[in-house]
């Protein structure tokens, strides 16, 4: 959470306000995002292999252990989330048609995820590269995608609850925040801290569930 939140102070995004002008990326946040993401990664390798067993070492020698598989990590997620990301894309665009070939293409996007959800722990469990945690992936959901995709939408149901409930608690707290300490001249004040605060912890919060189900699924299927 901490990493993704000065991440977020670093661009000056505001949260309150989603039309504020925002500065252009420079060197210092282009390397910030690095980390960032390399950290996010490493946690849900972490997270991964504690869902398929692997706790039997010590903290450090798992992450040890787990900090060479970082890159491969980012393609697979790569991998994982293209389709979804043209087709989300696609939707955006301002054209009712594009809109609903992006429609489409989303929707097989998140088949494919699906499909490719337990590359993960399989690259963590067996040790192979990269294609082969994906063919992996794709042969244990063969026959089961429904069942996984059920799943997964199950997750983002809770997920959109939990995400409901965060913000009906932070808009009070940021709201409080605010009266108390007042808004700064320039820069985030205590409400926009609250609210990256929240979008931190959801972003948190969101790897953890994915890493957990990804890892007990394939738990179950490769026995």
């Amino acid at each position: 959470m901490l990493p993704l939140l000065l991440l977020l102070r670093a661009i000056g995004l505001d949260l309150l306000d989603p039309k504020a002008e925002v500065d252009e990326p420079n060197v210092g946040v282009a390397l910030l995002f690095l980390p960032v993401l390399a950290l996010s990664i490493l946690a849900q390798l972490f997270v991964t292999a504690l869902a398929i067993g692997q706790a039997g070492e010590t903290v450090g020698a798992l992450l040890g252990r787990l900090l060479p598989k970082v890159p491969q990590g980012f393609l697979i997620g790569f991998a994982q989330a293209l389709p979804v990301s043209l087709g989300l894309q696609t939707m955006a665009l301002a054209q009712p048609g594009l809109a609903l070939v992006g429609a489409g293409v989303a929707g097989l996007g998140f088949y494919v995820f699906a499909r490719l959800l337990l590359a993960l722990p399989a690259l963590i469990a067996e040790g192979e590269g990269i294609v082969a945690a994906l063919q992996r992936s794709w042969q244990l959901t063969s026959g089961r995608s429904l069942g996984v995709i059920a799943l997964l939408l199950g997750l983002l149901v809770s997920f959109f609850l939990m995400a409901v409930l965060l913000i009906a608690v932070a808009a009070p707290i940021a709201a409080i925040a605010t009266l108390v300490l007042g808004n700064p001249a320039s820069g985030w004040g205590a409400a926009q801290w609250v609210n990256g605060l929240m979008l931190a912890l959801l972003q948190a919060s969101l790897t953890i569930l994915l890493a957990l189900v990804a890892g007990q699924t394939y738990r179950v299927l490769a026995r």
